[in-house]
């Protein structure tokens, strides 16, 4: 048996009139652009060597009560199932490997280990085939758009498969009962007059369609509650912009923002989180003094050039001071030569600067339905604990680009021939040294004597 749970969001200031027929078994609503949520529990699959995965596919910044915040593009996190003996590395990344291929062009190495979780990042992938797969799981009884590009997500608990899609709802907004699917559609909207920012009040109608029951009585049902937002949006702006310096350029982010005052919160800290293209590293012992604690995930070596390296690239979480202005060293890695530019441009996301806030009564925020935290996944919400909530700063820009130096194949060339001539001629003068030995006479006895 699926589950499924639909949020539909009234972006008006009433419900009147916005449900046009509804019975037993279909819900039918007027044609306004809606936000909505598809919630689906489902059947685990059986795995062998994997203990949690999570799939995240970030194609916008959800609004309103569905509000989270994190880097766009894909974001994967696996970990393996690990018995008293350890784990088999091969069968783990062959079963990983096996997933992957039929959902996304991910290469078998490029993880990074993340705490004890392995995880990959794409800024961009193509999707298409992790649509199609969606639309399978859930048998097409989905309501969210999934061809204007939806957020979605897949984790596997290692006892069920939660997937949720977020987006706008289908033009075409008619739901039906169906054999072998319990349905559950809320309409709400905010209530702007109760409601503050660590307080949001929905009300609304419920429907609930539950496939094999025949009679379905009281399937539509008044409701009003109270949500507590793990994610907030703040009031605070910041831009990003790269200043080149050849191989060293500069992320530079201006910020503009206050601490939040909101009465949950018991205290607030500054964080900056940015994901880097294995192109480009941040140097540890290169910080600028406003970050004041550091962690990085991904291949740290210094001295090794891109193409040698096949993770994605690296994660870094920091703690910064309330600057106006914070000028990031990077180091680019050396690429591979090429005729066709004298550069290479690598694309990194924009940082995402958020405070991380304490909160009182955190249980309100682990028992709202629209609360997003695992243990494992969300890019930086897995380095705090249950009772951090984060106020998020407004930003322009999605993607960074960065012109990374590279040399010239032809150059190369000319240094190989150059090479070879000078070893041709280094061989040259030693088979004359030799051929001179051994084309020498010996000396005599009567030539020593005289």
């Amino acid at each position: 048996m699926i589950r499924q749970r639909t949020t539909i969001f009234n972006p008006g200031e009433s419900n009147d009139g916005v449900i046009e027929a509804v019975d037993s078994s279909h819900l039918q609503l007027s044609s306004i652009d809606y936000h909505c949520e598809d919630k689906f529990i489902l059947q685990p699959p059986k795995f062998k060597h994997i203990d949690k995965l999570r799939i995240q596919l970030n194609q916008f910044h959800s609004q309103l009560i569905l509000f989270n915040k994190y880097h766009p593009g894909l974001n994967i996190y696996c970990k393996p199932k690990v018995e008293d003996g350890g784990f088999n590395r091969e069968e783990f990344f062959d079963e990983l490997n096996e997933i992957m291929s039929k959902l996304f062009d991910i290469p078998r190495d490029g993880w990074i280990n993340s705490l004890d979780t392995l995880f990959y990042h794409a800024p961009s992938i193509d999707s298409d085939k992790f649509i199609g797969y969606v639309k399978d799981l859930t048998e097409h009884e989905f309501n969210v758009n999934l061809e204007a590009l939806p957020n979605v997500e897949y984790v596997y608990d290692g006892e069920r498969v939660i997937l949720k899609l977020n987006g706008k709802s289908l033009a075409n907004a008619t739901i039906t009962k169906k054999q072998k699917i319990n349905k559950e559609i809320g309409l709400f909207l905010i209530e702007k007059d109760i409601s503050t920012e660590d307080d949001i009040v929905l009300s609304g109608l419920r429907a609930i369609f539950n496939g094999d029951n025949e009679k379905n009585e009281e399937y539509l049902q008044k409701t009003l509650f109270h949500v507590k937002k793990r994610q907030r949006q703040s009031i605070g702006t910041y831009t990003s912009q790269v200043e080149e310096n050849g191989m060293h350029p500069f992320l530079i982010t201006k910020i503009n923002s206050q601490e939040p005052r909101d009465d949950d919160l018991i205290q607030c800290k500054l964080y900056y989180y940015l994901d880097l293209n294995k192109s480009v590293f941040v140097d540890k012992y290169q910080l600028p003094k406003e970050f004041t604690s550091y962690v990085n995930f991904g291949n740290t070596d210094l001295e090794l050039p891109e193409y040698k390296i096949s993770e994605w690239g690296s994660e870094i979480l920091m703690e910064i001071e309330n600057h106006q202005q914070i000028s990031l060293p990077l180091h680019s890695r050396y690429q591979l030569p090429s005729n066709e530019s004298s550069t290479r441009e690598a694309n990194i996301n924009d940082p995402l600067i958020f405070y991380g806030c304490d909160v009182k009564d955190s249980y309100l925020l682990e028992s709202s339905p629209f609360n997003n935290r695992l243990e494992f996944g969300g890019n930086y919400e897995r380095f705090f604990t249950d009772n951090t909530v984060f106020y998020h700063l407004l930003s322009p820009e999605n993607q960074l680009n960065i012109n990374i130096p590279r040399g010239n194949t032809l150059i190369n060339k000319i240094n190989h021939v150059t090479n070879l001539v000078f070893i041709a001629g280094v061989l040259l003068i030693f088979f004359k040294i030799g051929q001179g030995l051994l084309n020498r006479k010996p000396v005599t006895d009567s030539k020593k004597n005289e």
